[in-house]
Formats: C-alpha cells, structure tokens, sequence
C-alpha cells in the first residue's frame, strides 16, 4: 500500500543516451503474440542505459518530472515498449512506439489487427515493469498524463485503479475523455483549448504536463476533493478564450522539405528547433519531428560539411 501521491506520464521518443540498443523495426513480422514475445526476450537480453526519470527527453516529460520532485510525488512511466515503469529502475535505451507506422512502429511488425490493450499486457510481463493496479493501491491521489494511444492501452488497468480507490485517480488530456469509457470521464481534468491563455503556452503534444501543470499550481491547493477540483478547473477557464486556431498544415514529400529547409536557411539560420518551428507555423508545412530531423541532418550536411 503506497501513501504518497504519484504522477504519471507517458514516454517520449527522444532519449539520453545517442545509441538506441533495442529497435523495434528488428522484430521479425508475425501475429501479435509472437512479436510481443520476441520483444521481451530482446528486453531480457538487454544491456541497461540509464534511470527512468534520466534517459528520456522533451519538454513533456521534463515538465511532469519536475512536478514530481517539487511536490514530493513518485515519478512513474507509461511506456509502449517497457510497460509501467518506476522512476529508479534502470533501463535499455530503445525505440518502440505504437503508431501505425514509421520508424519503430510495432503495429508495423504485426500481422492482422493490433489489440492494444493484449500488447500492454504483454509489456507488462518483461523484465522493466511494475504492476501499474498494485502501485496505484492505497494513494490518495494519482494524477496521470495520457494520450488516446496509451489510453487505449491501459484502459483495463484504469478501470480497476478506479474501482479499487475511486477519490484518487485524476487524468489530464485533450480531449481525452471520448477515448474513455463512461466509468473513466469523471475522472479527467475538464481541462482544453483555452489552458493556452490562462495557463503555459506549449503544444498538443505536451498539453497533458502543461494541464498538469496549472492543476497542481493552481486547483490542488484549494482541495482535494474531485467534484470541487472540477469545478476549479473550469473556473480557472471561465472567460478564457482559446487562441486562434492555425490554418491546417499541408503535407509535402521529403524533396520538398528539403528545398524549404534550403530556402529558409538564410532567414532562419541552421537551427534544428527554429527550423521546425518556421517549417510548421509560419510556412504551414506538416513534418513529423523525426523525420525532420533526418532531412535536416542531410541538408546540412550537403551545404556545411
């Protein structure tokens, strides 16, 4: 039984360690089953990196790292490739996700469907892993960042953290409540657009740290009550108006990223992240960061070599 709070997040693609170990695109293909199994038997045979809370990168998960630290909480990973992971385990550096496709993806290996509630169940058997239902028991509060991919993932294991201990559980998203079932929504943090005004500025994909954030800055100390807490929040979005939305991005092929990357170069200067930054919102090109970051590397390659 554990008292002290806890704050959860999920993982992060960037990690502190150059060399990635364990690469999911080396699984051989085959139903779900066979793949998770040739995955923990990577994870067996692996040689470990560094710390939880140290290997992983990005402003996401630094934000909730240091949420954990300054409020006295335990620090605890939800990842597609370890499973739930606490802060002091040391781990292989790696590179597993779920998305559909890309560098990484899983999904990709798996012949048929993927059931991601079965993978997170077999994650969850590999060397890295905690129980997620028994480490949440007897914490009066646990606030947990997700995304809809990892919502779907350990939706089963939310449901009995919430049935077993029903005041603790608190969940920050966006929109995340309508990858939930109905059980789960009174627990998420009716947190939204407008956190961009009242709240730190940031994107869609650290908004859950960045909810986190305003909630265990502003909300928490005045209760810990969950029904007075959801008020709180949506009094602190009173009034607040969501900024202007951009203007959708357009998706190009690698040729012309790099011309844009070329083009832009005298203006912008060779920065990966003003790069991006201009590519994405004042250009409105739509580059997902690693791949960004590879035409990136051999742009400048070509020109400062």
């Amino acid at each position: 039984m554990h008292q002290k709070p806890a704050i959860i997040t999920i993982c992060s693609a960037g990690k502190r360690v150059r060399q990635t170990a364990l690469i999911a695109d080396a699984i051989g293909k085959g139903p779900q089953a066979t793949v998770a199994a040739q995955w923990r038997t990577t994870l067996e045979n692996a040689a470990t990196a560094k710390r939880a809370d140290h290997l992983y990168r990005g402003r996401a998960f630094s934000v909730a790292r240091e949420l954990a630290k300054a409020t006295g909480a335990d620090f605890r990973v939800l990842s597609a490739g370890l499973g739930y992971v606490t802060a002091p385990t040391i781990i292989p550096t790696y590179d597993l996700t779920v998305r559909p496709s890309g560098p990484g993806s899983v999904v990709a290996r798996i012949e048929g469907s993927f059931d991601p509630v079965g993978w997170w169940q077999d994650i969850q058997k590999g060397p890295f892993a905690t129980n997620f239902v028994d480490d949440a028991k007897g914490r009066k509060l646990i606030l947990l960042c997700l995304s809809r991919a990892y919502a779907e993932m350990v939706v089963s294991d939310l449901l009995q953290i919430a049935k077993a201990n029903p005041t603790a559980l608190r969940i920050f998203g966006l929109s995340i409540a309508s990858a939930l079932p109905q059980a789960l929504q009174p627990f998420v943090m009716p947190y939204d657009e407008r956190l961009e005004t009242v709240g730190p500025a940031g994107t869609r994909v650290d908004f859950p740290q960045r909810a986190l954030s305003d909630f265990v800055n502003h909300v928490l100390p005045t209760s810990l009550d969950l029904a007075a807490q959801r008020r709180g929040v949506e009094q602190r979005l009173v009034g607040a108006r969501p900024k202007p939305s951009r203007p959708p991005q357009r998706r190009v092929d690698d040729a012309a990223v790099k011309d844009l990357i070329l083009a832009l170069a005298p203006a912008v200067g060779w920065r990966n992240s003003d790069m991006l930054a201009h590519l994405r919102h004042v250009a409105g090109v739509s580059c997902e960061q690693r791949r960004f970051a590879t035409l990136f590397r051999a742009v400048k390659a070509e020109v400062c070599p």
